[in-house]
């Protein structure tokens, strides 16, 4: 679907919130308007009362008819960025309070301060995804795995104990089911509706914590994401030692680049 699909799938109620952010995430071309701060682009940011939004273009068209309609605003930067989705979600800082997407003929979808959290959280929760699918080269991709906070883990917590969901397989190995966003988790419990005795108890982990504790315990590996809508990936225990030796390296090094 295009966006401009997305847009009216989401305003008839066929598809959901986080449906429409990850297609937000997974848009390759957004475009944003820059100003030259220290010889980098750095978002220019639109005054809204006392707020600041950052506007995000979805092509070159969408940006020129946005300008034609906002001729009082002359500035419109220095020059404009081209960033995937995943990209977009970067630039949220803490003093940001929302964004914009303008998609085309008057479209647009504004994200307030409070929405920024989550929309941040499944943008890199796809980026996150694309580093262990291996369809995104990026800087410091372990220390994106050790650092990302929306890991999510099944869990048996039925009386007193507090056992790990695992994924069925033919070999008997004890792989541990894991979920990068909440649409991750939906599929899973819709996958499995009515094979389960029991209602699972989900938690949230960061990359650091998750890792470590796939080191600790008796398993041999994971698979993220069984059952959609993204594909699955399964890794041995030694990627969790691999993600921790790395990502602290890089830090015990103090690469910043």
């Amino acid at each position: 679907m295009s966006l401009v699909e997305d847009f009216e799938a989401k305003r008839a109620g066929t598809i959901d919130n986080v449906t429409l952010m990850r297609r937000l995430a997974n848009h390759k071309g957004w475009i944003i308007p820059a100003r030259m701060v220290e010889g980098r682009p750095a978002p220019l940011l639109q005054k809204r009362g006392e707020q600041l939004w950052m506007l995000a273009f979805a092509d070159e068209a969408a940006f020129t008819e946005w300008k034609a309609g906002h001729e009082e605003n002359s500035k419109t930067g220095d020059e404009v960025v081209k960033v995937a989705g995943t990209g977009v979600v970067q630039m949220i800082h803490p003093t940001l309070d929302g964004v914009t997407y303008v998609i085309s003929g008057g479209r647009a979808l504004h994200y307030n301060k409070e929405q920024l959290v989550p929309l941040r959280r499944l943008g890199l929760g796809v980026l996150t995804e694309q580093v262990l699918d291996g369809t995104a080269q990026v800087a410091r991709a372990w220390d994106l795995l050790a650092d990302y906070d929306g890991f999510v883990l099944a869990r048996d917590r039925r009386g007193e104990q507090d056992q790990l969901l695992l994924v069925p397989n033919n070999e008997g190995k004890k792989l541990v089911a894991i979920f990068t966003n909440p649409d991750t988790v939906q599929a899973w419990q819709k996958a499995t509706e009515g094979k389960i005795p029991f209602e699972p108890t989900f938690t949230r982990h960061s990359g650091r914590g998750l890792f470590d504790l796939m080191n600790r315990i008796d398993v041999d590996g994971m698979v993220f994401n069984p059952a959609g809508p993204v594909p699955a990936r399964a890794v041995t225990k030694e990627f969790a030692s691999k993600v921790l030796e790395l990502a602290t390296q890089k830090k015990a090094d103090g690469a910043d680049a």
